[in-house]
């Protein structure tokens, strides 16, 4: 028997914005915890894990501790969706269990 098991991530919307140059130019950030970098087009991400790096087109996320952090746009695309709101989201489950029959 395998060690290794299967993990998937749980369904918890987590509130996201995706950085633009004219976000970085105007350096108002809707979550706390970014800063610029004079000089530089990128934002500044302080994190548990020190302080990372975010250029335009990534994703800037907040977790469900508070946490701000950085997504490559490619990583976001392949692991997140994204909902207007709650309702959205809520909506897109309902629409899935739609015509499914429960497990026997």
């Amino acid at each position: 028997m395998s060690i290794i098991k299967l993990g998937v991530k749980k369904r918890i919307p987590i509130e996201v914005f995706q950085l633009t140059k004219e976000i970085i130019e105007g350096g108002t950030f809707p979550f706390t915890g970014l800063r610029t970098k004079p000089g530089e087009l990128c934002a500044l991400i302080d994190t548990r894990e020190g302080t990372l790096v975010a250029i335009p087109g990534d994703w800037i996320a907040k977790g469900v501790q508070g946490e701000v952090y950085p997504i490559a746009e490619d990583i976001f695309a392949q692991t997140y969706d994204v909902y207007e709101g709650m309702e959205d989201f809520v909506k897109s489950i309902n629409d899935e269990l739609v015509g499914r029959t429960p497990k026997q």
